[in-house]
């Protein structure tokens, strides 16, 4: 049965369940149905003292604990600024959770996370260290390399205990996944991350490998950030291979393609099957507009799939600034650009590069320089270090202000910061000419 209305939990009255736990106190269910009606309509501070009522009635100490520890899952990802522990729940919880002799990975790192926050380094590390003696299974592994890595930030202490991991599960792919993320996100060193690939590769995981996919298309990733595309290709095809609909894959595979081999149309192919896999996906059409715009000069296309990106997230900045750059300088339409600006500068997140574009074609489509000059000086107060905003400048300067001090000033910053030299020198030249006084002829 299909339905469009929104799911929703169902939950028995408070009432209800009070009465069936008074007449069956160690029965697991009502209490499970409580703590979830408090944690949902009152507080986790609520559901926290029921569950600790529970933990001394519950006759089923397993059933009990298999709970606990999916409750503190669910702590982990319902807290925020409505909903968080106090510091009394805490430690009430964690006084009476060490009483009893089960033990969880996932619930020391549950208690880790919270003193964490208290600020309490020693129950926070002697969480961490217990949690270390209790992993298990692969999830496990994961659980605790994420919390060294994220909460933690010692990604050399999560790559440590993912190396357990492996060792323990040597097939599991979603570890092999973590450890690409771990390595990509704490910028391992190059030889340190290319070894590990190897070693990867050696499990030749394959499609009777459950997820063997993601983890060839992590290692694609990292290998893509740490500058060694050959391999990155060779991974990401092989994460398509193993998984032909497999659309992070094939989009990551396109933008490497365009971006270090310009090879546009192999690029144009697989932005194409990325919004033939899945049309609802905002950033696969935006790519498709990318490659059309940037590479192919096929304009109309480009805007044709911005559109579709934007219909499908309407406040997407990339996209936007991307549209009102086409509608600027590749289409005769500067009213239509100047809504789309318009439109990009209403939202968060814009790029020093959309100051730029938006400079330039005040500069060359309009008569507005001094909007011009503000647009550009902002670019370069956000990007000090790219010179091409320090020489959209001194362009203005020259041409359209015929202020030639700034502009050779802004030109020879823009040399410093990299510009190519001969456009540099060139421009020098045009404005020691320009300056040249006229000779008066008697």
């Amino acid at each position: 049965m299909t339905t469009d209305e929104p799911l929703t939990f169902q939950f028995e009255s408070r009432e209800t369940l009070v009465a069936k736990i008074e007449r069956d106190p160690a029965n697991l269910d009502p209490w499970t149905g409580l703590v979830e009606l408090e944690a949902e309509e009152s507080s986790l501070d609520t559901a926290v003292s029921v569950l600790l009522r529970a933990i001394d009635a519950v006759s089923d100490r397993e059933q009990l604990w298999r709970f606990v520890d999916n409750f503190v899952w669910f702590c982990g990802v319902a807290e925020g600024p409505t909903m968080a522990l106090s510091e009394a729940s805490v430690h009430a919880f964690y006084e009476r959770w060490k009483i009893d002799t089960h033990r969880s990975a996932q619930t020391s790192l549950f208690f880790a996370q919270q003193f964490k926050k208290l600020n309490l380094p020693d129950l926070c590390a002697e969480n961490v260290t217990r949690a270390e003696g209790e992993v298990h299974t692969g999830r496990d592994y994961i659980l605790l390399a994420l919390f060294l890595r994220d909460k933690m930030e010692t990604p050399q202490l999560a790559l440590a205990a993912l190396q357990r991991g492996i060792a323990a599960h040597p097939r599991n792919a979603i570890i092999w996944d973590c450890v690409a993320d771990t390595h990509r996100l704490g910028n391992s060193a190059w030889e340190i991350a290319e070894s590990t690939y190897q070693s990867f590769k050696q499990c030749r995981l394959d499609a009777t490998t459950e997820d063997a996919c993601v983890a060839w298309a992590s290692f694609g990733l990292m290998l893509d950030e740490i500058g060694n595309y050959l391999s990155a290709e060779k991974a990401y095809r092989r994460a398509i291979e193993i998984d032909p609909r497999y659309r992070w894959a094939t989009g990551k595979l396109s933008g490497l393609l365009r971006r270090r081999f310009a090879r546009y149309h192999e690029a144009e192919k697989l932005a194409l099957r990325c919004v033939e896999i899945d049309p609802e996906h905002a950033w696969s059409w935006f790519n498709l507009g990318f490659v059309y715009h940037h590479h192919l000069a096929r304009f109309a296309d480009a805007k044709k799939a911005y559109q579709r990106a934007i219909k499908l997230k309407p406040d997407y900045v990339k996209v936007w600034e991307n549209l009102a750059a086409l509608m600027a300088f590749e289409t005769d339409a500067p009213i239509e650009a100047q809504k789309a600006f318009d439109k990009v500068f209403g939202l968060s997140g814009v790029s020093a590069w959309t100051y730029n574009q938006y400079g330039i074609f005040l500069r060359e489509l309009t008569d507005r320089y001094d909007e011009s000059e503000k647009a550009l000086l902002h670019a370069i107060e956000m990007e000090p270090a790219d010179w091409c905003h320090r020489l959209a400048l001194a362009v203005l300067y020259e041409k359209r202000l015929l202020r030639f001090e700034e502009a050779r000033k802004f030109l020879l910053e823009a040399k410093e910061c990299g510009a190519p030299i001969d456009n540099i020198d060139y421009r020098l030249a045009l404005i020691a000419q320009r300056r040249r006084p006229l000779k008066v002829v008697k």
